[in-house]
């Protein structure tokens, strides 16, 4: 097993970590969940394809281990999740491999962590808690903790309060993991659990759009539960309902039309491009986000905005690009508002390496660059 020391989980495989450099004592050499849907994107069906199915293998045996897949196999991380693309991550390796023995396995597992981790409504996996719709939580009960495993840490959509919200964008990737079960079971030929599925997607999408769709805005926003109302602050986290399929077509044009409100010369802002930089906060204007890229451009794809999304995709290769020119880095995060500035930090000093930096800007040129250009 592949054991740093024993602060950390021992992994059957080797990965790619977010970052090996040390930076005024932080490091980031674990496998994170989120991170490595990301990170295997330009791997698959390359020939590190293997690499990327052993990354997948990892978070399987973690979810088969500890009964959820923990934040990242480090110790001081498993006492939460991360945002739930594991079904999304299979799904990739599938659609490559075909192999149906490995998706039985994955299949089975996957049912335990939507059940006994996303849907549950005990501690300590307390997710699902208002009208079928789940939130982000931590097995300390705390706020912070809570944001902590949204991913976003920190923000601005949850004002601090992350356990009284229900995420648009979780509740976005959920749908996905219903519907990719949903693939998986029919692929198995078990197709009363693949209704079944369906039907739970179904149920998810009537009530996100009830709670969380702004027909005047045009925008899908976050929804505090305890206070009953949608929250004011506009995020491309909106744009995971389009990655996902949960949106509609009329939705989907109104979400192409308030790019606007997050696009710069640069790429997208993770809030409102006119937002004013909040300190700690560096999931929020004026920084811009690989994977975040990732979810607007691919989404945009999916409903046939073929420009838009080459468009932004341009910009944000632009500007990592622009930045390696400078120095020969590329970032965690960007400042996508004014790059002559640095990006709001959070809670450590901003990092380079980085895994899902790297992997989305290559994914990003084998998409709209290399298969036009030959190069």
């Amino acid at each position: 097993l592949y054991l740093y020391s024993d602060t950390h989980l021992g992994l059957p495989n080797p990965f790619v970590a977010p970052s090996a450099h040390k930076v005024e004592g932080f490091v980031f050499k674990d496998q994170f969940y989120w991170d490595t849907y990301f990170t295997i994107l330009p791997l698959i069906g390359t020939e590190r394809h293997d690499l990327a199915v052993g990354m997948v293998d990892n978070q399987l045996h973690l979810l088969e281990r500890l009964g959820y897949v923990p934040n990242s196999n480090n110790r001081v991380h498993l006492g939460r999740s991360q945002p739930p693309l594991l079904s999304s991550m299979v799904d990739l390796v599938y659609r490559h491999d075909k192999d149906k023995d490995w998706l039985g396995r994955a299949y089975t597992l996957l049912k335990q962590e939507y059940y006994q981790v996303w849907v549950n409504t005990d501690h300590p996996h307390q997710r699902r808690v208002y009208e079928g719709l789940s939130r982000y939580y931590h097995d300390n009960g705390t706020h912070r903790g809570a944001e902590d495993e949204s991913g976003w840490d920190y923000t601005t959509r949850f004002s601090d309060e992350a356990l009284n919200y229900l995420p648009i964008d979780l509740n976005s990737f959920l749908y996905k993991m219903e519907l990719d079960l949903s693939g998986f079971a029919s692929e198995l030929k078990l197709d009363d659990e693949a209704k079944d599925w369906e039907e739970l997607a179904e149920n998810r999408r009537v009530t996100v759009n009830h709670l969380m769709w702004n027909e005047e805005a045009g925008m899908f926003f976050d929804y505090d539960y305890g206070k009953r109302k949608q929250s004011s602050v506009y995020s491309v986290a909106a744009y995971a309902t389009l990655l996902g399929g949960l949106a509609d077509e009329n939705q989907a044009r109104r979400l192409v039309d308030n790019l606007s409100v997050f696009e710069t010369d640069h790429g997208l802002a993770t809030t409102k491009k006119t937002d004013e930089a909040v300190a700690g906060k560096q999931w929020a204007s004026p920084n811009g986000w690989a994977p975040l890229h990732y979810i607007v451009v691919e989404g945009l794809e999916k409903y046939g905005y073929a420009n838009e999304a080459r468009r932004i995709a341009g910009k944000w290769l632009k500007t990592v690009n622009n930045k390696f020119e400078q120095d020969g880095l590329v970032y965690e995060k960007y400042n996508v508002v004014d790059p002559a500035n640095l990006p709001t930090s959070a809670v450590y000093p901003d990092q380079y390496g980085f895994a899902w930096t790297n992997a989305v800007t290559l994914y990003f040129i084998n998409c709209f660059y290399r298969s036009t250009q030959g190069t």
